[in-house]
């Protein structure tokens, strides 16, 4: 069985924090697809925008943040759904 999209642009999003986390107090805590980002620091703000140009690359398909609750962003699983749901970037 195929992944979905928003499976396999999980899986690469949870690869993608590993490498580029900056949370030093909670390094040895592993983040999870439900892990909530913002609560645990685990990107500060320049690595929020990177994984955000991450997923819009990866997935092909641009975001709107201002149409995005704050409940959208805390977790990788919630982030991945609103990627691989939103326009492709060609279409806007």
């Amino acid at each position: 069985m195929k992944p979905s999209p928003a499976d396999s642009l999980l899986v690469d999003a949870l690869h993608w924090v590993q490498r580029h986390r900056v949370d030093r107090e909670t390094a040895d805590t592993p983040v999870t697809a439900d892990t909530d980002l913002l609560a645990l620091g685990v990107l500060d703000s320049l690595g929020f925008v990177q994984l955000m140009t991450f997923l819009a690359e990866r997935s092909g398909r641009t975001v709107d943040l201002l149409d995005l609750d704050l409940d959208d962003l805390a977790t990788l699983t919630t982030l991945c759904r609103v990627y691989a749901t939103a326009e492709p970037a060609d279409a806007r």
